[in-house]
């Protein structure tokens, strides 16, 4: 049972069309083996909800995908030069008594004692319904 004793978690950081299982590490994506086992589908699942697998050896392998609640965290990225805050359930910025909400579901609340909009050139209000106070 040394493999066992050994083992340890990591999260997926992605997967290649051609079966290539990459994982998050402290130099960037490394590269790592998986038990036959473990099914494709497994872990793609692990990868879109963030649930860990376990892993042992170096190179790593993986042995199976850790099923349970998965960690919360947030993550923070540069994508064609824009920043992008990812998180499971929810972001919130805020600033004294002002805050922005934004929701897993979809929802978007602006909070603040005044809150106003302006724009140069054309301003647009679109939705399958508009209320105003």
């Amino acid at each position: 049972m040394q493999l066992l004793d050994q083992s340890r978690t990591a999260q997926l950081a992605a997967l290649d069309a051609d079966g290539s299982v990459w994982l998050h590490g402290p130099d960037g994506p490394r590269a790592a083996r998986v038990l036959s086992t473990v099914a494709r589908h497994e872990l793609e699942r692990a990868l879109a909800a963030g649930l860990p697998v376990l892993i042992t050896g170096d190179p790593p392998i993986i042995l199976g995908v850790v099923l349970g609640q998965a960690e919360e965290r947030a993550e923070l990225r540069l994508v064609d030069g824009a920043a992008v805050l990812e998180a499971a359930r929810g972001v919130v910025l805020r600033c004294g008594a002002a805050a922005i909400r934004i929701a897993a579901d979809g929802t978007v609340r602006l909070e603040g004692t005044d809150v106003r909009s302006h724009a140069r050139r054309l301003q647009r209000i679109t939705g399958a319904q508009v209320r105003i106070n």
